[in-house]
């Protein structure tokens, strides 16, 4: 079985009205994804945002000073990449990155869906256009947040481009670097890469060239893994995050966890009515068993081999690294499953003719769909900033952090401080507004307020650059955030407070020519 060449594709007629439902598809989108980013991502950061907009502003200057994430030896960050140009252009990160996220959520949508409709697969590219407007208004917050998670699915649109060409070696190289670079950003891409990966195995797998073009696809993202790698192993004390090998690890505790708490693992992805997921199960399931039962098993085989894959990842630790919250969901682990059955419900109507009352139909459901969740909106932002406890992240509202850096940057003024450091107190399940609040000051800070003064996050900076080079050194003045009140030893280091600030955290030191590293953690 090969691929034919575009050439000698019969396409179907596509009519202008056609073209017409399809166009308002995608503006539909647009609209919702604008009030998305207008009343929410434009307005709130999570401490991992912050880091990333220092990130692209570095990326932006020619700066590249770890290969992936800051302080992790895991996600490349392509969402700084890409917004990187238009930060060193002037434009506020904070607007420029969550637009860069949520095109890049949308992107394999809407680049699957143009190419059906070239190819004249009306259903198809209606079905792909229409799903991201069907899903909860979380899925639009949760892909409207600069973390990365979708940077692996974004890559996911230049697939469908290949299918075309004449040379099957070519696709297979093309194809295997997109997949491998793709895996390198976030492997929760692994599910529906593995549904193109299958059906180019099927179609090609016979010639030798297939494979070895592939082999040679996959070389350079699996030699910048290496170096990566090999990166951190040289400078151990850079690495703050790293995935554990227990969460790489596969146990049946942990299946038989995921199992009993399916709808935990794909809340935000799709409706809930509750019942105890079984709408989850139907979603997922239905269209697999109509294309068994139209007897298309190697269609069946290119979605069912992915949730198959999908169930048994329940078993590894990974997949529970998260919680209830949005800002730390579970659900991040799974956000290529809404392609996949986008892709699904695509191959079960492929065959089916389309006419005007089930178009007009399915644009109708759409439009109710997005002016529902456009009003549900608010109260869904204002529940999760509610409950997001549970979370080792935190997001906030950027006025907030603006008015606190705004204050600090009084209080380190009036006082002549040479750096700012903020220490995370108390532990986040006592306090986790108070305890994140050092965090926002260590990335956000210099972002949102110009001149605000170097900073320092005491145990916790990801910039390796930014320790070695504060910590060092004469400290000079200190400004401390935050910290536990008996943690000072006065006797070793005096400190005042700062008279003129309404906050009782801040503690000045003047440490002379001592250094950070001794006043935070003096020898025994």
């Amino acid at each position: 079985m090969t691929i034919k060449p575009a050439s000698s594709i019969s396409r179907p007629h596509v009519t202008e009205r056609t073209k017409a439902f399809w166009w308002s598809l995608l503006a539909l989108g647009i609209l919702e994804r604008a009030w998305v980013l207008w009343r929410f991502a434009f307005r709130h950061v999570g401490i991992d945002d912050a880091l990333i907009w220092s990130i692209a502003r570095d990326y932006g200057e020619g700066i590249f000073r770890e290969p992936f994430m800051y302080g992790q030896n895991y996600n490349l960050m392509l969402e700084a990449l890409v917004a990187a140009p238009f930060v060193s252009l002037g434009g506020d990160p904070w607007i420029v990155l969550p637009i860069v996220t949520a095109l890049m959520a949308l992107a394999p949508f809407w680049s699957w869906s143009f190419w059906c409709l070239r190819q004249g697969s009306l259903w198809p590219a209606t079905i792909l256009a229409a799903t991201p407007l069907m899903l909860p208004v979380e899925w639009g917050m949760l892909t409207s947040m600069t973390r990365g998670f979708v940077d692996g699915l974004a890559l996911l649109a230049l697939l469908p481009w290949t299918l075309n060409w004449r040379s099957a070696p070519a696709r297979a190289y093309v194809s295997a670097l997109v997949l491998s670079w793709a895996a390198l950003c976030n492997p929760n891409m692994f599910l529906p890469g593995v549904v193109f990966a299958i059906y180019l195995v099927t179609c090609d797998a016979r010639t030798w060239k297939f494979w070895v073009a592939g082999m040679l696809g996959a070389l350079p993202a699996a030699a910048f893994h290496v170096i990566g790698t090999a990166y951190f192993s040289e400078r151990p004390s850079d690495l703050v995050h790293h995935i554990r090998p227990d969460e790489l690890s596969w146990s049946w505790d942990y299946f038989r966890e995921g199992i009993s708490d399916l709808h935990e693992h794909l809340d935000h992805l799709f409706w809930s009515l509750g019942w105890d997921g079984l709408e989850l199960g139907v979603v997922l399931l239905l269209p697999l068993l109509l294309l068994l039962r139209q007897r298309r098993w190697p269609v069946a085989t290119f979605i069912g081999i992915p949730l198959l894959l999908g169930i048994l990842a329940l078993g590894m630790g990974k997949t529970h690294d998260g919680c209830a919250s949005l800002f730390y969901p579970l659900a991040r682990m799974y956000l290529g499953l809404p392609l996949i059955i986008a892709l699904a419900w695509s191959l079960v109507l492929v065959r089916r003719p389309i006419s005007f009352i089930p178009l007009t139909t399915l644009l109708f459901v759409c439009i109710i769909s997005v002016g529902w969740k456009a009003y549900a909106l608010p109260e869904a932002i204002q529940k999760a900033l509610a409950e997001q406890e549970c979370g080792f992240v935190r997001e906030e509202p950027i006025d907030m952090v603006r008015q606190q850096c705004l204050e600090l940057t009084q209080a380190a003024n009036a006082v002549d401080a040479d750096v700012v450091v903020p220490i995370p107190w108390p532990d986040l399940r006592k306090d986790h507004r108070t305890h994140f609040q050092a965090h926002f000051i260590c990335y956000a800070c210099q972002e949102l307020v110009p001149g605000f003064p170097p900073v320092l996050g005491a145990g916790f900076d990801r910039r390796a650059w930014n320790r070695n080079a504060l910590e060092t050194g004469p400290a000079g003045t200190v400004l401390f955030v935050g910290g536990h009140p008996s943690g000072w030893p006065l006797d070793q280091v005096p400190f005042r407070s700062v008279s003129n600030s309404e906050r009782a955290d801040l503690r000045v030191v003047h440490a002379g020519k001592r250094s950070l590293r001794s006043l935070l953690w003096p020898p025994s």
